[in-house]
């Protein structure tokens, strides 16, 4: 498995030398098959526990922070995927209570 800073020497500075999971992948050797959690959970462990200044960017990827305004866009897209995660949860909350309702009707919504 890649190590931290094998990661950084992957990643270049700025977002116009984004790298895609896959590409890093490849690039610090790490067979993973077809999931890229392995080399999701580096970078994560790089930016917790080693507070790296790691960007992504959908469909652009992952790099070092180079600029304010990259760091601005990287803490917009972490924003709105942390609100998406809000979403889902507040939606299955409602799902699994609908579905203990149901349930308690003698029903099983939502089959």
């Amino acid at each position: 498995m890649a190590e931290v800073q094998e990661l950084i020497n992957a990643l270049d500075d700025g977002k116009d030398n984004a790298i895609h999971a896959s590409d890093l992948e490849s690039t610090l050797g790490m067979d993973v098959g077809h999931t890229q959690e392995p080399t999701i959970g580096l970078i994560r462990k790089a930016i917790i526990n080693d507070e790296l200044p790691i960007g992504s960017i959908p469909d652009v990827g992952y790099f070092l922070i180079h600029t304010e305004q990259e760091y601005q866009e990287a803490i917009t897209n972490l924003e709105a995927r942390a609100q998406g995660l809000k979403r889902r949860i507040e939606a299955v909350t409602r799902g699994w209570e609908r579905r203990k309702a149901s349930r308690a009707a003698g029903e099983n919504w939502p089959k």
